[in-house]
C-alpha cells in the first residue's frame, strides 16, 4: 500500500520528493521476487495508466539504484547457490488449483509439489470474489473507457490465470517469469490491488448515483468475509504439551518455502562438518604450516612446501569472493569436491592470506546505493532551501 500511496502522490502532485523511492526500495529488501513482480506491474501501470509518467520512473529508477546492493547479487549471483541446480523450486510443482482458490483449510504446511490437504490454504476469499466478480459487470458497461477499475480488473484477472495449471504454456515461453518460482507468489499482487478495485468501484456507484446499492454491497461483503473465516475461530482440538511436541516435529522445516540450499553454496552439494581434531586447515602432499590466525573473514598461516605439488585445504565453503596472496601477490584459489577452499603451494616457505571480499558485482551494487543515496540527500536539501526561501509577494505600484 505505501508504494501505491507514493506514486499516487507523484501522479497527483507530479513534484518528486526525496522519501518518494523509498517504499519501492523496502519492498525489494523485504522480498527480491516481489520486488520483481511489482517492478513490473509498476511499469505497465506507468504505460498505461499513470501520469506524470517522468517523474515516477525518475522514482522507481532511484528506487532500484537504493536496493542496488542487494539486487544486483541477488539476480545475477544467484548461480553460485545450491537451490539452482536443483528443482525443488520448480514452478510446475506449485500451480493452484481453481477450487483451492475459492476455499482452502487452514493448514501449516508450506506449498508442497503435489496437490495436498495438509499444505498451506491459496484462497482469495469469498469477499474477495464478490468484488471481481461486481467488477467484471461494471467493466462490461464501460469497456470502451479504459478507467483504473478495468486496469485494476485485467492485471487481477490475468494473475489467478497465470496461477493455474492452463498458464504453463505462457511460463515456458516467458524464461525470465519462471524466476519467481512460485505462482502462487501473484497472490500478492492480487491482494493489494483488491482493495484499490474495491475503491474503485465506491467511486464508480458515487458517481452513478448507486449509494445504496455500494452501501448493501459494503455489508454483503463483511458479511461474507466473517462467513469465510468463522471456522477458523474454533479450533478443532486442544493439544496437550505431548501432542504438541509430536505435530512440532512433525511439521519442522516443512512450514516455509525457504530452504538450506538457498544460502549453501552449489560447489558444496554435501552436508560436511569440521574435522574431529579441530584443525582448520590440512596439507596435502608434503609441506608444513604454522603462525596461523584466523577471524571469521580473514585467514592467514605461513607454509614450507619442497614442490609445487602440495596443497593446502582451508575447511570453510568455496565462493567467489575469496582472494588469496602469496607473500601479497595474488594466487587463485579453487573448490573440492565437497566444497572448501584449496589451494596450491609455492615452493619454499610464505606468507599466504585468504580473505573474503565484495566480487565485482557486488561493488558495483554497492556503487548505484551510494549514487543514489547522495542524489537522495541533494533532493532533501533542496527541499530544505526552497522552504526557507522568502516568498516574493507582487505589490501594485501606483
Amino acid at each position: 500500500p505505501w508504494v501505491f500511496l507514493s506514486i499516487r502522490s507523484l501522479e497527483s502532485g507530479g513534484k518528486l520528493r526525496w522519501f518518494s523511492s523509498i517504499p519501492f526500495a523496502l519492498l525489494i529488501l523485504s522480498h527480491n521476487f516481489y520486488g520483481y513482480l511489482f517492478g513490473v506491474l509498476l511499469g505497465f501501470f506507468t504505460l498505461v495508466l499513470y501520469t506524470h509518467k517522468r517523474q515516477i520512473i525518475i522514482s522507481l529508477c532511484l528506487s532500484l539504484g537504493l536496493a542496488s546492493f542487494f539486487l544486483l547479487p541477488a539476480f545475477f549471483e544467484k548461480s553460485y547457490l545450491l537451490f539452482t541446480q536443483i528443482d525443488h523450486f520448480d514452478y510446475r510443482n506449485h500451480f493452484v488449483y481453481p477450487l483451492q482458490l475459492i476455499y482452502g483449510v487452514w493448514n501449516y504446511l508450506g506449498s508442497l509439489p503435489v496437490q495436498d490437504p495438509r499444505e498451506m490454504s491459496f484462497q482469495l476469499g469469498l469477499a474477495n470474489w464478490a468484488i471481481v466478480i461486481v467488477s467484471a459487470l461494471v467493466t462490461l458497461r464501460l469497456y470502451r473507457r479504459p478507467t483504473r477499475l478495468i486496469w485494476y480488473f485485467w492485471v487481477i484477472v490475468f494473475s489467478i490465470f497465470m496461477m493455474l495449471p492452463v498458464s504453463d504454456f505462457l511460463w515456458r515461453s516467458l524464461p525470465m517469469i519462471s524466476q519467481v518460482q512460485f505462482p502462487w507468489r501473484l497472490l500478492g499482487i492480487i491482494t493489494a490491488l483488491l482493495p484499490l478495485l474495491y475503491l474503485e468501484l465506491v467511486d464508480y456507484f458515487v458517481k452513478v448515483n448507486k449509494s445504496r446499492i455500494l452501501v448493501i454491497f459494503s455489508v454483503f461483503l463483511v458479511v461474507l468475509a466473517q462467513y469465510n473465516i468463522w471456522n477458523y475461530g474454533r479450533p478443532l482440538k486442544w493439544l496437550n504439551s505431548e501432542e504438541f511436541l509430536s505435530l512440532h516435529y512433525e511439521y519442522v522445516g516443512q512450514t516455509a518455502t525457504a530452504n538450506r540450499s538457498e544460502i549453501t553454496p552449489r560447489w558444496a552439494p554435501i552436508e560436511r562438518y569440521q574435522p574431529e581434531d579441530g584443525n582448520q586447515i590440512k596439507i596435502i602432499g608434503d609441506g608444513q604450516i604454522y603462525d596461523i590466525n584466523s577471524t571469521p573473514l580473514k585467514f592467514s598461516f605461513t607454509a614450507i612446501s619442497p614442490n609445487d605439488h602440495s596443497q593446502a585445504v582451508l575447511f570453510r565453503n568455496y565462493f567467489p569472493s575469496w582472494s588469496a596472496t602469496a607473500d601479497n601477490q595474488s594466487i587463485s584459489l579453487s573448490p573440492t569436491k565437497s566444497g572448501e577452499i584449496i589451494l596450491t603451494l609455492l615452493p619454499g616457505e610464505h606468507q599466504y592470506t585468504i580473505r573474503i571480499q565484495s566480487t565485482y558485482i557486488e561493488r558495483l551494487g554497492n556503487l548505484l546505493t551510494i549514487f543514489s543515496l547522495i542524489i537522495l540527500l541533494a533532493l532533501a536539501y533542496k527541499t530544505k532551501k526552497s522552504k526557507r526561501s522568502p516568498k516574493l509577494i507582487p505589490v501594485e505600484t501606483i
